[in-house]
């Protein structure tokens, strides 16, 4: 069974409302990026998935500079260099002795991403997901500035769906999933993908799904030859639901988002992922290709889902 939930952080806090300061030993986030961060992170402090919500770049004199949460649901950075304060807005403040930390690991996509709880799941993470991204989003969205402000060892990334939702066909949707790619191996960042999910909402895309994924497929195995490890490697979820057989537990009560017991076998085998450098490809948490012609690690144990639903009041 998944690990219980770690207490909420003490690095990072929301301040009172109207003012436009933090408290002594506390300063607002440097970057946008570090905003976009906290999103999550702050979730922790409420009710599990009833998430503060990152909603972008405004300038407003009327609300705090900087990182700030509007009503305790949605994450602004405020470009004013003044700003303000209002009854309804909170300066988002980060410890002076304990902060965001280099060489972690990046959450990044789309909700599949940002509905993920995955700071309580995995050590120095940071979740910048946002709902409807495409791979296109990805690229464009500030991707530079975030590769720069953590310098991530590691990128978990998803991408792709919405892409082929909008109407992108396949080729093109790779081609902007290989952009993001090229971009973080630039900088260093070793990339673990999360594959399509077969949804039972989603069953007229499906084969544009497989294909896609084949794409990445080739595109990781062409990445690894003659390297010492996998700059990219692919968890092929939907394999992998369905040797499960694909049930509806599996999923949000919308046929389209991971539940609860779907997000304990995402981070089980993303966990394994990377941790396993080698590995260019995964599937029911075996590595099933590899840069070593080493044999393949015994599975790890399938977690026990749960059936308790979250409720947030």
């Amino acid at each position: 069974s998944p690990s219980p939930s770690p207490s909420p952080p003490t690095w990072i806090e929301l301040a009172s409302r109207n003012t436009n300061t933090c408290s002594s030993g506390f300063s607002k986030p440097r970057s946008e990026a570090q905003c976009r961060a906290a999103a999550q992170i702050l979730a922790a402090l409420g009710c599990g998935r009833c998430a503060v919500e990152w909603d972008g770049t405004e300038r407003d004199s009327g609300a705090p500079s900087g990182c700030y949460a509007w009503d305790g649901e949605l994450l602004y950075w405020n470009t004013h260099g003044r700003g303000g304060s209002n009854r309804d807005s909170q300066p988002v403040c980060v410890s002076d002795d304990a902060g965001f930390l280099a060489g972690n690991t990046l959450f990044l996509g789309d909700s599949d991403i940002q509905l993920w709880q995955t700071h309580e799941r995995f050590d120095v993470s940071y979740n910048v997901g946002v709902g409807g991204y495409t791979c296109k989003d990805v690229l464009n969205d500030g991707l530079d500035a975030l590769l720069r402000e953590f310098a991530p060892a590691v990128a978990v990334l998803v991408c792709g769906e919405n892409d082929l939702a909008d109407g992108t066909g396949v080729t093109n949707t790779f081609k902007r999933f290989r952009d993001v790619v090229n971009a973080m191996r630039a900088r260093g960042t070793r990339v673990v993908y999360m594959g399509t999910k077969p949804e039972p909402d989603t069953t007229n895309l499906h084969s544009k799904y497989r294909r896609y994924d084949a794409q990445i497929r080739d595109f990781a195995t062409s990445l690894a030859a003659g390297q010492g490890l996998a700059p990219l490697a692919m968890v092929d979820v939907y394999a992998s639901f369905e040797s499960l057989g694909n049930p509806t537990s599996l999923y949000d009560s919308d046929g389209l988002h991971l539940s609860s017991d779907g997000y304990a076998y995402w981070t089980a085998w993303a966990t394994a992922a990377i941790a396993e450098e080698a590995c260019i490809e995964w599937r029911s948490g075996v590595c099933v290709s590899s840069i070593s012609p080493s044999p393949s690690p015994s599975p790890s144990p399938s977690p026990s889902p749960s059936r308790r639903k979250v409720e947030c009041g």
